[in-house]
């Protein structure tokens, strides 16, 4: 079998591209960053301020202004009568900070133009060969894993992902001098259509953010929507085993390959080993070998991130060689499947899953590094909109632990509760209905009162929350 040294990409002819009549991102030496300590806030400023010098800007969190200003950023704190600095040219936004909050008030009443995270890093995208990962699974990693091939290939990429610190940066984003732009593209509140980029990676669609979508087909066509922006000289890289995502086909104007272990993608693993849930295999480009990687990350769905990543390092001109040492050097991001130690003989494990794929995944993988193991997770949900859509998916999806304990939803962006809306114990209730031991508690310190683990059990935390502090909790209380 011929092994590939360079990969010869075909461009094919397709429509012209629609033209942007969009400047590209302004200078940001006089930008203030209201909402500072989300970590996309933070790598968009890490790439601004590699090519203007400065950071500037607010954040409520205590804990997170003493970080940023490690940082060398100028943080204030996020009080209601802070003044915006006089020298202030331009107000970026997250998409946390509200159309109310004070300094955005400030910043009209004073005429300064205000733009959103989404809208300046499409701007920033612009005149810069833009690579994008989009997806409601995976973005983060594969974006990580991308970052981590392109910066080990000396391509002195810069990137932007939303996940927390990548290789090569102390934040998710760093300012490189090459041609690259790679950025995670999220479909919330359809961000990802302010970005044209030249290649791109759509992991998977399924409903996630129901306080934008109410359809899979509103999905499909802002997905749909996002595709059509990509360069028509460039490349779509979609995942073989998913029909919503390879209907996109259709809408793209540019090249299409596909990954997945089907023997039909164009990218696909073979010969495929595990142990204790670490994978390793062959990566195949049609015929051509490219190469044998080892992940240290856990999880057969790694194997499939590893592939969206080559593809997008190929298309960035990334010899196979290169290709195959960035994917094995990866050693994973925060809070994605992140392994806490052992403490008491309990095994403590922490993940970001806040959709039922996502807490299916986590948990066999788990069980493949911890097969004899008794495996304890507390979930907190994360909206009660998205666990209302998606209850009972959630139940099964947690068939898989030996103990559940369901925490407090996490109502992010929701404000208080509602009636009619449901409830931790609603959830609780429809995880014991499939036969799952689940706790009755649901606050974090009855849980901690009523969870009991012994030497060799695994204890997971899964959620967007806070619940990755349950486990400083946990081993306080032993």
């Amino acid at each position: 079998m011929p092994q590939a040294t360079e990969l010869a990409l075909p461009r094919l002819p397709t429509a012209p591209r629609v033209p942007l009549n969009r400047p590209a991102c302004p200078a940001a030496r006089d930008a203030y960053f209201v909402g500072l300590g989300g970590a996309g806030m933070q790598a968009l400023a890490t790439v601004l301020a590699g090519r203007h010098g400065r950071v500037r800007g607010s954040e409520r969190s205590a804990a997170s202004r003493q970080k940023l200003r490690q940082l060398g950023w100028q943080v204030d704190a996020d009080a209601d009568h802070r003044p915006l600095p006089t020298d202030c040219q331009l107000v970026v936004y997250s998409d946390a900070v509200p159309h109310d909050h004070p300094q955005r008030q400030a910043a009209r009443r004073a005429g300064i133009p205000q733009q959103s995270y989404a809208r300046t890093l499409g701007r920033l995208m612009n005149g810069r060969q833009g690579m994008a990962v989009a997806g409601t699974h995976g973005k983060s990693t594969i974006t990580a894993m991308t970052a981590q091939i392109l910066t080990n290939a000396q391509k002195d990429p810069s990137f932007v992902c939303g996940a927390g610190p990548v290789a090569g940066s102390q934040t998710g984003g760093r300012s490189g001098e090459g041609p690259l732009l790679l950025a995670e593209a999220c479909e919330y509140r359809k961000n990802f259509l302010q970005l044209r980029p030249h290649a791109a990676v759509v992991s998977g669609i399924e409903l996630d953010h129901f306080e934008t979508y109410h359809s899979i087909q509103q999905l499909k066509n802002s997905f749909a929507a996002f595709v059509r922006q990509i360069d028509p000289q460039g490349l779509l890289v979609l995942p073989a085993d998913c029909s919503a995502a390879r209907q996109l086909r259709q809408a793209a104007g540019c090249r299409v390959e596909t990954y997945g272990f089907d023997e039909r993608a164009d990218w696909r693993a073979v010969r495929v080993t595990t142990q204790a849930g670490r994978y390793a295999f062959e990566i195949m480009h049609r015929d051509l070998l490219i190469g044998r990687a080892c992940l240290q990350v856990p999880g057969r769905h790694n194997v499939l991130n590893a592939l969206a990543a080559a593809a997008l390092a190929g298309w960035g001109k990334v010899c196979v060689a290169e290709i195959v040492q960035g994917l094995c050097q990866f050693r994973g991001l925060r809070r994605r499947l992140q392994p806490g130690g052992t403490f008491c003989g309990v095994h403590l494990w922490d993940d970001f899953a806040h959709h039922p794929t996502e807490v299916a995944a986590a948990l066999a993988t788990l069980r493949e590094i911890h097969p004899k193991s008794r495996l304890c997770c507390v979930f907190q949900p994360h909206q009660a909109s998205r666990t209302a859509r998606l209850m009972h998916e959630f139940a099964r999806s947690l068939q898989n632990a030996d103990l559940v304990a369901v925490a407090s939803i996490y109502r992010a962006r929701e404000g208080r509760w509602r009636p009619g809306e449901p409830t931790a114990a609603d959830l609780a209730a429809a995880v014991r209905s499939y036969g799952t031991p689940t706790l009755p508690a649901h606050t974090f310190k009855e849980i901690q009162r009523q969870l009991t683990c012994c030497p060799g059990d695994v204890l997971v935390t899964l959620g967007a929350g806070p619940v990755w502090r349950f486990h400083h909790a946990f081993t306080n209380r032993i």
